[in-house]
C-alpha cells in the first residue's frame, strides 16, 4: 500500500527516547499502520468536554483506505458527538501498547451520498456482525481524518518510531 498523497513520512520528534530524526532505516511503511487500522476491533476516541475536560470512549468503525479516514457513529445526545459538535480535534488511537498507532486530527459529522452509507453499513455489519444505522437522523456519521500519525512496534522501538504529517 503506498504512503498516502500529501503525507510526509518522518521520525516523530522523540529524543529523550533515542528516536533519531534523519536516519530512515527502520521506519514503519504506511501499509503496515493500515493493516493495523483495518484489521482492529476496537479504537479509542479521544476528545474535550464543553468545560475543557478530556473524555476517552471506545469505538467501533472503519477505516476507508480510499479517503484515509475512520468512520463512525454516535448518538447525537452522546459525550463524543456533542464534543465533536464543539471541537473536531481528536484523537484516535488502537488499544495495543505493542503494536502502536496514534492519529491527531478532526472527526467531522458528515452525509454521504447513500451509496457511500449503504457501503459503510454493509462493510460495519460484516465486521462487527450487528446492522450500525449509519445514515439515521438520531445516530450521525463521522469521519476522522488525521493531521498526523505516529506508529511503532515496541519489540524494535526506538528504530521502527515513525511519524506522518498530512497536509489536507
Amino acid at each position: 500500500m503506498k504512503q498516502p498523497p500529501g503525507a510526509l513520512r518522518g521520525r516523530p520528534n522523540m529524543p529523550h527516547y533515542g528516536v533519531q530524526a534523519g536516519q530512515p532505516e527502520g521506519m514503519l511503511p504506511w501499509g503496515w499502520v493500515e493493516r493495523q487500522l483495518t484489521e482492529a476491533q476496537n479504537y479509542w476516541l479521544c476528545c474535550r468536554r464543553g468545560d475543557g475536560s478530556p473524555h476517552c470512549s471506545p469505538v467501533w468503525g472503519l477505516w476507508q483506505l480510499e479517503d484515509c479516514a475512520f468512520y463512525f457513529g454516535a448518538h447525537e445526545q452522546s459525550v463524543k458527538a456533542r464534543s465533536l459538535a464543539r471541537d473536531e480535534r481528536a484523537v484516535l488511537h488502537l488499544e495495543s501498547g505493542q503494536d502502536v498507532v496514534i492519529l491527531e486530527g478532526k472527526a467531522q459529522r458528515r452525509q454521504p451520498p447513500a451509496s457511500i452509507v449503504d457501503s459503510l453499513n454493509a462493510s460495519y455489519e460484516h465486521k462487527y456482525s450487528i446492522a450500525p444505522g449509519f445514515g439515521q437522523p438520531e445516530a450521525p456519521l463521522f469521519a476522522f481524518q488525521p493531521q498526523k500519525v505516529l506508529a511503532w512496534k515496541e519489540n524494535d522501538f526506538p528504530t521502527s518510531a515513525t511519524a506522518w504529517h498530512f497536509r489536507h
